[in-house]
């Protein structure tokens, strides 16, 4: 009988510590599940940011495009001003020769 109590109480101690191990195990499993649906929140998170900074560039890259377009519009108007300004300049010489005489 003592030998069967002997072989009892190894038994339930081997059970004791095989239960703890199934649950570190099952704690880790559901730490490993937790930090998964972490992993892939993160993922989504980091999709969703990339998307939006590829909007941003795209519309950065339009509006580059309308200002330097912008700016070759007002280039050819000062041009066209200082060219009208040269004509007045001639035009009101001329009337004023045409006067003097």
């Amino acid at each position: 009988i003592a030998e069967k109590d002997r072989v009892v109480e190894e038994l339930e101690g081997h059970a004791s510590a095989l239960r703890e191990e199934l649950d570190t195990s099952r704690l880790e499993c559901d730490e490993t599940r937790e930090h998964e649906r972490e992993n892939q929140a993160l993922k989504t998170q980091l999709a969703s940011l990339q998307d939006l900074l590829m909007r941003y560039r795209e519309s950065a890259d339009k509006m580059g495009r309308e200002q330097r377009a912008e700016q070759e519009r007002l280039a050819i108007a000062q041009s066209e001003v200082a060219s009208l300004r040269d004509q007045l300049g001639r035009a009101s010489a001329e009337v004023a020769d045409h006067l003097q005489r």
